[in-house]
């Protein structure tokens, strides 16, 4: 994701009444290659038994992992701001 774009989400959430507390960037080949495996066997296979413990290691790794970053998922963590009373 370009700076620009999360530059512009993380404005678009403070206006909205929100404080960004942190983004990261997470997940990346393993993630895309388990989504497509998935669909594949879904609509073409018309199972949901794809052998998902092949990718489910890879998968968590990738988001439990602190020092890698990825390129698929954006994770952003806000809090809600009070509105002044009047």
């Amino acid at each position: 994701m370009k700076v620009k774009q999360i530059i512009s989400t993380s404005k678009l959430l403070q206006e909205a009444g929100f404080k960004v507390a942190s983004i990261e960037i997470k997940r990346g080949f393993t993630e895309l290659m388990s989504m497509n495996a998935y669909y594949i066997f879904k609509n073409v296979f018309r199972t949901r038994k794809y052998g998902s413990n092949l990718f489910k290691t890879k998968r968590n790794k990738g988001y439990l992992d602190k020092d890698r970053k990825g390129f698929a998922t954006l994770f952003i963590v806000t809090e809600k701001m009070r509105k002044p009373r009047k």
